[in-house]
């Protein structure tokens, strides 16, 4: 029973250590995928917002100048495209009213002459500013459309396309970086959390030990836990309950030193008298009440 008794606390024991160990890993994992998450999320949307305003305002350049011109035709739109710096974008797209294609900076698929069948154009073309940007590991993939107008209508509409490598090589670098401190902190991280789980536990398995000595009847034993946190609090409550059991335990033995000496007289001169009585025949009775008066 009592070897019972002992698997038994073992085995809570155990099951607090892995609890308290889980829970700190549990949050060490929770904070480091933040860790991990938020800053790259964060520094996304930032080129997100950049290079919306950097092509909102180069669409916007090159929409008022465009606006400027009587007729959208190639050889005008060329002219005054000619003018603007867009040697940064990767591709640029100059449209009519109906969507066909007038200028275009394309060397691998020139489309002057037909017609354009990005959605992101038609929407300018209806009067609408669109923006469009995807991020993945290779690059930051940005479109703009905007119309063009003049004289109170839509003339054309200005596309605009950016294939940004560099941006991304930053935001994955940052995450690499982010990644690799991450390990290294969680490496720390365990090593102090087993370190601090293991000492917590010690310290427990002792309380457990002591009472155990106690509940067995060594009351004089104290226990000694150490720091200065409520762990040593407890180890201070046990051992002033400890004194308190010992004192009690002495008082109990006095008591019964005590009783047993002051009722062993009376015994012995009642064993007497039962035993004159026995012996003597015919025992006068102010005789035997002398005997009880004496005793």
């Amino acid at each position: 029973m009592e070897n019972g008794a002992v698997i038994k606390r073992s085995g809570l024991r155990t099951s607090v250590q892995l609890k308290f160990t889980a829970t700190l890993l549990l949050l060490i994992v929770i904070l480091i995928a933040i860790v991990n998450t938020y800053p790259v999320i964060a520094g996304r949307n930032l080129v997100f917002r950049s290079k919306e305003s950097s092509l909102g305002g180069q669409a916007s350049v090159v929409s008022s100048t465009l606006s400027a011109l009587e007729t959208m035709t190639q050889e005008s739109v060329s002219q005054v495209m000619e003018l603007l710096d867009i040697t940064a974008l990767s591709r640029v797209i100059v449209t009519d009213d109906s969507g066909r294609i007038l200028y275009d900076t394309s060397t691998a698929n020139p489309s002057v002459g037909s017609y354009a069948l990005f959605s992101e154009i038609n929407r300018a073309l209806d009067g609408s500013v669109v923006f469009y940007s995807k991020y993945s590991a290779a690059a930051f993939m940005s479109r703009c459309a905007m119309p063009v107008g003049s004289h109170g209508g839509i003339t054309g509409a200005v596309y605009l396309y950016e294939y940004d490598e560099e941006a991304a090589v930053l935001l994955t670098g940052l995450q690499s970086n982010l990644r690799n401190v991450s390990l290294v902190i969680a490496a720390m991280a365990v090593v102090m959390v087993l370190f601090s789980t293991r000492a917590l536990t010690k310290r427990l398995t002792q309380l457990v030990s002591a009472i155990r000595i106690v509940s067995e009847g060594e009351y004089d034993y104290r226990l000694d836990l150490g720091g200065n946190d409520e762990l040593s609090e407890l180890g201070d409550e046990f051992n002033g309950l400890t004194q308190r059991l010992q004192s009690t335990e002495e008082l109990r033995r006095r008591f019964v030193s005590d009783a047993s000496h002051e009722l062993k007289t009376p015994l012995a001169s009642i064993r007497l008298l039962a035993e004159s009585i026995v012996q003597t025949e015919n025992m006068e009775p102010a005789l035997m009440r002398e005997f009880a008066n004496d005793i």
